[in-house]
């Protein structure tokens, strides 16, 4: 195998396919990078769950595939002197030249790589800013733990996108459907490389458990998770007594400085919603004070909250000045910010 690429866009595709390896795999096969050249240059790798496909047009002078350390590949490929890179692969070698730089990497037959996705051809053509931007707001509230399978991934059905880990939720309504058909669990890998892509226009299909996105010369291909999502309509408050309006950048500030000390304690900070004064305790670092200025419509009460969640929350929201809906302090919190809405639960003071 022969060919000549632009080292920018392999570099690119590189980098997008890494963001899928797992890098404490146990089958060393999957730390590796699947290139075949045919009509042009094409990237896979996979974790299981998630397969990354990368096109990236080139000067293909002889057909092959191979398989290559991804980690080795994308460091050297980065550090390239020259603008374009020539691939010659042959007998489980690979070499890679530019400019005056050289290299030959060991590879895994091709073999011994996974059974490769079979892809959707049916997708449905939807917004690619407005599904990145929504995705940016909701991935931050999905469950880490994985025990957990159906939290750790992101729930889409129609134009709602929800996510949650029991501890707290985030919801987008794009008020466009975003999907045909029923509520799907998305796995949280793939939606991180949705994010990272450019393109405008995105196109999603789904197909027997499996769905894949399609942007430009990108394809993300996914297998569902299978289960039933939380009802999340419960979840949401549906009451309000009391009403705080805040600016967003001075409340995510004082949380950033006051976590300091609260993140020694689980991240508590203690938030009076009638004064603006928010404190923090630890007995192994100290303790830490502020006051926020906030517009309190009803009788504000002191409340104690995850200061990480509250800033994830509003990190994610648009405008200057949120706005907090309450109930008690033994309920739960919700941030309100056009279709945008965060849910977090409260702390034991």
């Amino acid at each position: 195998m022969n060919c000549i690429v632009d080292k920018r866009e392999l570099s690119k595709a590189i980098n997008l396919c890494s963001g899928v390896i797992n890098t404490r795999t146990t089958l060393p096969i999957l730390s590796n990078i699947l290139v075949e050249a045919d009509e042009g240059l094409t990237l896979t790798a996979t974790d299981l769950e998630t397969f990354i496909m990368c096109t990236v047009p080139s000067k293909v002078q002889s057909k092959g595939e191979f398989t290559v350390p991804a980690s080795l590949f994308k460091e050297w490929i980065a550090s390239a002197p020259d603008e374009s890179v020539v691939l010659h692969y042959d007998e489980n070698k690979l070499e890679c030249k530019s400019g005056d730089a050289d290299i030959t990497l060991l590879t895994l037959p091709v073999e011994q790589y996974v059974c490769r996705p079979v892809l959707i051809e049916n997708k449905v053509a939807v917004d690619g800013n407005l599904l990145r931007e929504a995705l940016k707001k909701i991935l931050p509230a999905t469950c880490t733990d994985a025990t957990r399978a159906i939290l750790s991934g992101v729930h889409l059905i129609g134009s709602h996108i929800v996510a949650t880990d029991t501890h707290r939720l985030h919801f987008v309504d794009v008020n466009k459907p975003l999907f045909i058909g029923e509520g799907v669990i998305i796995q949280l890998q793939s939606l991180k490389s949705v994010v990272n892509s450019t393109c405008d226009t995105i196109s999603v299909g789904y197909e027997g458990g499996l769905i894949e996105f399609e942007c430009d010369n990108v394809r993300i291909h996914s297998r569902l998770i299978d289960g039933q999502f939380p009802n999340y309509e419960k979840v949401i408050p549906k009451n309000c007594e009391v009403k705080v309006t805040v600016p967003k950048r001075e409340l995510y500030d004082c949380l950033r400085r006051i976590g300091i000390v609260a993140e020694e304690n689980a991240h508590k900070v203690l938030i009076d919603w009638s004064t603006g004064e928010l404190k923090a305790e630890s007995a192994e670092v100290g303790r830490g004070q502020e006051q926020v200025r906030m517009t309190c419509e009803g009788e504000g009460f002191p409340q104690a909250v995850n200061g990480q969640y509250l800033m994830d929350a509003l990190a994610a929201c648009d405008s200057d000045e949120v706005t907090i809906e309450l109930t008690s302090a033994l309920n739960p919190l919700k941030v309100v910010d056009g279709d945008f809405l965060a849910v977090v639960m409260p702390m034991q003071f």
